[in-house]
């Protein structure tokens, strides 16, 4: 589930998610409450998934990423244990261009008609950055492989756009699992899928039978513009109504989902069956003066919706409390690897079955291309767009370090915050200037974590083409 947040969520109110709230029941199913993502965007936390390993350990944290095929991960670890592996995205970063597809016996892009080319990764972007050099490159690109299917995925593109509309890549992405799971099912093979929905990733633009559930006043504005946000151009009742727009995109996500759990239970597959709904990140809806997911650690990003139901004899091993115990996302890897019996490729991070520590982390280095923000709100803001504020309020290298009751925010800038975990889940009182004993004993427990994330950097592993552009234009 992409940018899905936890708060959305709510397991006993059935008029949210009605079917994941009935797989809980039904399945005995485990909701954990504080699952805490890696990173809060797309690459650097599926790959965290995937490899078990934090960003700053796995490097994948910026566009135009590429797998490290030396390493464990987790898809290819399962073919080699004789699964049949089979990836279904509706993510345009998470493409066979970067090696994502690695281990996969069968990767499919939604928003391609034709899965046998090796498509250009990113080529509008490539094209906008470089101008007439990036359409050389592209084009140059389409030529080489089977143009006439790589043009047609094009125009598809354009028509099928994940962008503008997340439902209809949702119940394509829905149709081609079921077809999955019945075809494994007949041939008798075990099976691992992985499906990645873009709902309710911005732009929102749920169906009608979802907005008329959730949206008292629609402004019939199916694009939504973190530039515009940023600029100041967004009132407060357009942010109450893209909250509820957001909230019948998970709406109609749940309706989704719940097919494809009928079907696993049609063909009386659940309770040999391991199923994981997880999410990659969160949203900003206004939150901390934030949209979408660019700027933050928050809570609102990094805390997602995590439930996960196994066949009986690994359930039972579950020794976490679902409502007290945080739980890394990414310990999902050491989790799985037990299914296969491969534990020697097993990271640091925990599992489900053993994770005692009470601990994660979550990490932001500011991509490549987020400079553009900066030129995009001076020019729309007329003059009222504070570069500096912007900056100290999430332009810059982040981490939340969390332990126990207590989560460490370390920026780059020096601008730090402390929070109570638990009884401030919304972030509002910073505690950073306290100096309670037990305030100041954790900042000093949490000091080793931020020195490795400080050497991350030192490595380079932070963009050098984001510090070149904002140095370029004055800042940093």
């Amino acid at each position: 589930m992409d940018t899905a947040r936890l708060d959305y969520f709510s397991y006993n109110d059935k008029s949210k998610t009605p079917n994941i709230n009935h797989f809980i029941k039904d399945t005995g199913a485990i909701a954990f409450e504080n699952a805490i993502t890696p990173a809060p965007w797309t690459i650097p936390s599926h790959v965290s998934l995937f490899t078990g390993k934090y960003p700053s350990e796995h490097g994948s944290i910026d566009y135009g990423f590429k797998i490290d095929k030396k390493k464990p991960f987790l898809p290819n670890l399962f073919s080699q244990s004789g699964y049949f592996t089979v990836g279904i995205t509706s993510n345009s970063l998470l493409t066979s261009s970067s090696d994502f597809d690695y281990g996969f016996d069968k990767y499919i892009c939604t928003w391609n008609l034709f899965q046998d080319i090796k498509e250009h990764y990113r080529s509008m972007k490539t094209i906008k950055n470089k101008g007439l050099k990036g359409l050389f490159e592209v084009s140059g690109s389409i030529i080489k492989n089977k143009p006439v299917r790589n043009l047609a995925n094009i125009i598809y593109r354009k028509w099928y756009s994940v962008q503008k509309n997340s439902t209809k890549s949702s119940i394509r992405t829905k149709d081609i699992a079921i077809d999955q799971i019945v075809k494994s099912n007949k041939n008798g093979e075990n099976l691992f899928l992985f499906l990645n929905f873009m709902q309710p990733h911005m732009n929102y633009n749920p169906p009608a039978f979802a907005k008329e559930k959730f949206v008292s006043k629609d402004y019939n504005q199916p694009y939504q513009s973190p530039i515009e946000f940023y600029s100041g151009l967004y009132e407060d009742e357009k942010i109450k109504y893209f909250r509820e727009l957001y909230q019948s995109e998970i709406f109609t996500l749940d309706q989704i989902l719940g097919e494809i759990i009928d079907k696993i239970s049609e063909l009386n597959l659940m309770d040999d069956s391991a199923i994981i709904l997880v999410s990659d990140h969160g949203e900003h809806i206004g939150d901390h003066s934030h949209i979408s997911h660019y700027f933050s650690v928050y809570n609102e990003l990094i805390n997602v919706p995590l439930i996960v139901k196994f066949p009986n004899e690994f359930q039972k091993k579950i020794s976490l409390n679902s409502s007290k115990d945080i739980v890394p996302t990414h310990s999902l890897f050491n989790t799985l690897l037990e299914f296969i019996e491969q534990k020697k490729y097993k990271t640091d991070v925990g599992s489900l079955f053993d994770n005692s520590k009470n601990f994660a982390i979550s990490e932001l280095f500011m991509p490549s291309e987020y400079s553009y923000f900066i030129e995009e709100c001076k020019r729309l803001s007329s003059g009222e767009f504070i570069v500096e504020d912007f900056i100290l309020n999430g332009f810059q290298n982040q981490q939340a370090i969390i332990s126990n009751n207590l989560k460490y925010i370390v920026k780059e800038k020096g601008n730090n915050e402390l929070y109570d975990f638990y009884a401030d889940p919304n972030e509002t009182n910073n505690l950073i200037s306290s100096n309670r004993p037990d305030y100041n004993s954790f900042v000093d427990g949490v000091f080793p974590h931020v020195s490795i994330y400080d050497n991350a950097i030192k490595r380079g592993q932070m963009s050098e083409k984001l510090m070149r552009r904002m140095r370029s234009l004055g800042y940093y």
